[in-house]
């Protein structure tokens, strides 16, 4: 495979050199011979870096896929709200956080924060043009945040909600407690 790209690049170079003869400048000739990596007998020089296989770039966006149900996993700490809508597969469509949409400090944690980036989030899917037109979406929710309800009422006020799953971590025993204060 390295072989044939290389044969072609040759090919490509030996063509060109053949037109500079015909303008009658030998020494543009060698030069483009040289830079190539071949030297002046025709043979290839023991450089191969600097003959590399042609790269084939995409320019634009690719097409979006469509997609008309996923979930929606929506994380609420006592700091920050974050939101990430995915296919049924799991591969992740948007996201959003506090701190994405502008807010700083204790205002992240606020219910408003909550909502302004469960919408955000739900914009960039539902848009039909720009987004994946999804219209179906199951939520789950983990953590005890007062943004909360407000994220969750935000997706469904863009996308019909098909199940809410609470997933906070509920501990087995947990930590140890700290010790009895004595008096």
């Amino acid at each position: 495979m390295v072989e044939e790209n290389l044969k072609k690049d040759e090919s490509i170079t030996t063509s060109s050199v053949a037109q500079d003869d015909k303008v009658g400048s030998s020494s543009t000739s060698s030069a483009a011979s040289a830079s190539v990596g071949r030297d002046d007998k025709g043979g290839s020089s023991s450089s191969s870096s600097d003959v590399s296989a042609p790269v084939v770039k995409q320019k634009g966006r690719s097409k979006v896929k469509q997609v008309y149900e996923g979930a929606a996993y929506i994380s609420c700490g006592f700091n920050n709200t974050l939101v990430t809508i995915t296919d049924a597969r799991g591969n992740t469509l948007a996201w959003s956080s506090s701190g994405k949409c502008g807010f700083k400090g204790a205002k992240k944690s606020t219910p408003y924060a909550g909502q302004m980036v469960a919408s955000d989030a739900a914009k960039l899917v539902t848009d039909p043009k720009t987004g994946c037109g999804m219209e179906r979406i199951k939520v789950y929710v983990k953590g005890f945040g007062s943004s909360r309800d407000s994220a969750i009422r935000a997706i469904a006020s863009f996308l019909k909600v098909t199940a809410l799953i609470d997933t906070t971590g509920v501990p087995f025993n947990g930590c140890r407690n700290s010790k009895i204060r004595r008096v």
